[in-house]
């Protein structure tokens, strides 16, 4: 019985450990990950690409926008969405308008 309840005090302490961790972790990654939008130096590309702050608070991930026409092409009209209209530059993996953070 007594080895039941050293097991039990084991087990709590090593849960206690590892929700600490977690939340140290938590900590850490929200403190020092640095959440800015992208700069441009070129007052064109600011124009087009530069963030307005409005995706921080209510953005969509950019690993899920960029999966989305792969995932669900039958939803598109056609392939991607330069098929709803958005405009894309060459070479620019966002359309015009559309910030990343």
């Amino acid at each position: 019985m007594s080895n039941c309840k050293a097991c039990r005090v084991c087990a709590g302490v090593l849960g206690s450990i590892v929700i600490l961790f977690v939340a140290v972790a938590a900590y850490v990654l929200i403190r020092f990950v640095p959440d800015r939008a992208e700069s441009y130096a070129d007052r064109d590309l600011r124009f087009k690409y530069g963030s307005t702050g409005g995706e921080r608070a209510s953005g969509f991930p950019y690993w899920i926008w960029a999966a989305l026409p792969q995932v669900c092409p039958d939803k598109l009209p056609g392939p991607g969405y330069a098929s709803l209209g958005l405009i894309y530059e060459p070479g620019k993996d966002l359309p015009i308008g559309v910030s990343k953070r």
